[in-house]
């Protein structure tokens, strides 16, 4: 499934942590894998999150035998639920291998400390920068949802539930910040972008649908018909130009390039 990062006006941090939307880390990978972070308020902590800033509470996982900082959200609505890289399609199969093959392109050549995914999903992407980038610490953010937590163990990742229109983390505290494929699906993108840009030091990469040939593909292969080939979850649409506009008003945007039906787009923060 795509990122459930479709999101909802007027969030607010809830108070309140309880297991069912709090994340749980990989009972797999220790905590002691990650950097010592220094906490907002000066206390030090051994957590991967220790970084994370507003409401928040400690709770324990009982499968790390370890405590781990957390946010809560109010549950929105979900991405698209097709789960284009589990397709055995040939033709989508050597899309991807081109798309993923041109996002490599974009990545840092020098390895990053920290990186944040916004709109983590299954952790797919995450997946791949952890093997490029071993050394790094990453964590993923999307909504809340149990059938990710389970993902995000399977795939030894870190992440947590919050709104990417308020991203939990203190300013400029990552090295590298990716989102994938989440944009089209939230309400206030010039919001998210603007948050990217707070919390990033350096490059920023973002991949949305190139439209219109994003919906005359689906309208090709018989998808989505009653929607003119738009795909359940996307409420922005950009050409390659527009998408480049709208992140330049937040971020120095590099390049702007098409990997079919993909517009991705290398930038780096303002600071």
């Amino acid at each position: 499934a795509a990122s459930r990062l479709a999101e909802k006006e007027g969030f607010e941090p809830s108070d309140q942590i309880s297991p069912v939307n709090s994340l749980a880390v990989s009972p797999i990978r220790p905590l002691s894998h990650f950097s010592r972070l220094a906490h907002p308020g000066g206390e030090r902590s051994t957590s991967s999150l220790a970084y994370l800033r507003g409401p928040y509470r400690r709770i324990w996982s009982a499968e790390s035998g370890a405590t781990i900082d957390a946010v809560t959200t109010p549950p929105g609505p979900t991405g698209n639920t097709y789960d284009k890289y589990a397709s055995t399609n040939p033709v989508e199969r050597r899309l991807l291998a081109a798309f993923f093959t041109k996002l490599d392109t974009l990545l840092p050549t020098s390895a990053p400390d920290r990186i944040l995914e916004v709109g983590v999903g299954e952790g797919k992407v995450a997946t791949r920068l952890a093997r490029r980038y071993p050394q790094a610490q990453i964590t993923g953010l999307d909504l809340p949802d149990d059938d990710l937590r389970n993902h995000w163990r399977t795939a030894e990742l870190t992440g947590l539930f919050a709104s990417a229109e308020r991203l939990p983390f203190a300013d400029n505290t990552f090295d590298l910040v990716l989102a994938i494929e989440m944009l089209e699906h939230v309400e206030r993108p010039d919001c998210v972008l603007a948050e990217i840009n707070r919390v990033a030091t350096g490059p920023v990469v973002l991949t949305v649908p190139w439209e219109p040939a994003w919906r005359l593909a689906n309208l090709a292969r018989g998808a989505y018909l009653k929607d003119l080939g738009n795909t359940p979850g996307h409420i922005q649409h950009w050409t390659r130009k527009a998408f480049r506009t709208t992140v330049s008003r937040h971020l120095s945007v590099r390049s702007a390039s098409i990997s079919f039906p993909w517009t991705l787009v290398s930038a780096d923060a303002r600071g």
